[in-house]
């Protein structure tokens, strides 16, 4: 760029925001925002079984980018229904949060069991580094979970629907 040039191009960019503001068309911003990192790309299954029937409620895959594979309780010998799809943004960013919020080296398996016929949950978290964790609790030891694994199971069954 020619120096020369630099106060006609200063005057030409003032020229166009007057401009622009006659208009009552917003000059562009001058702030900026730094966007919430995330954690790491991450993947969840929470797997059900149990109940009366004892096929459980149903399983559910969840990566970090949103995309979901759920799959049907069914029978013994039977192929489960499977269908896949993207997650609401909104549930994308509850599981992620829970994700970023957990500490699964502090997870300590529940009690047993209070009864039976209870539905039966195994969540297994997958991060970046390779390591995956895994936690199991039913309906009667689930206020035993920690936390930050409560929420985290919460956040992923409510995207089990």
């Amino acid at each position: 760029m020619n120096y020369c040039s630099l106060p006609n191009t200063i005057v030409t960019i003032a020229a166009l925001l007057v401009g622009l503001a006659a208009c009552g068309m917003p000059a562009a911003s001058t702030t900026s925002t730094t966007p919430v990192p995330e954690p790491a790309s991450w993947s969840l299954r929470l797997t059900t079984s149990g109940g009366f029937s004892g096929r459980g409620t149903g399983n559910i895959a969840i990566t970090s980018a949103g995309a979901a594979s759920y799959e049907a309780p069914s029978a013994t010998g039977q192929a489960a229904a499977t269908c896949a799809k993207a997650l609401p943004d909104a549930t994308r960013k509850s599981i992620t949060a829970a994700v970023a919020a957990a500490v699964p080296s502090k997870w300590q398996a529940p009690g047993p069991s209070a009864g039976a016929d209870m539905f039966g949950y195994t969540l297994t978290l997958q991060t970046v580094t390779g390591k995956a964790a895994t936690l199991s609790w039913d309906d009667s030891t689930y206020n035993q979970l920690s936390g930050d694994a409560r929420t985290l199971a919460d956040a992923t069954l409510a995207a089990l629907g």
